[in-house]
């Protein structure tokens, strides 16, 4: 039987992707698709862990391009 293999925290990933823990953290948050697919802990779903193997498989594939962001509409009158 083999030993199971430790999840990856937010931390680990920023480390592996050379960012910091703060552009992990807004990217979880605001652009999920840029992250690996989590593994959801039953009871805590805002913990964020990952399984090493499918971390090495999305890095394999490459990181996906950002999208597009959209201009925010502002309240008010328009200008001329």
């Amino acid at each position: 039987m083999t030993a199971p293999q430790k999840l990856l925290t937010l931390d680990d990933i920023a480390n592996l992707l050379a960012v910091s823990i703060a552009t992990v953290r807004t990217w979880a948050c605001r652009e999920p698709h840029r992250l690996p697919p989590r593994q959801a802990i039953p009871g805590s779903p805002r913990l964020w862990r990952f399984h090493p193997a499918v971390v090495a498989e999305w890095l394999a594939g490459g990181m996906p391009a950002p999208m597009p962001r959209q201009a925010k509409s502002r309240p008010g009158r328009k200008r001329a």
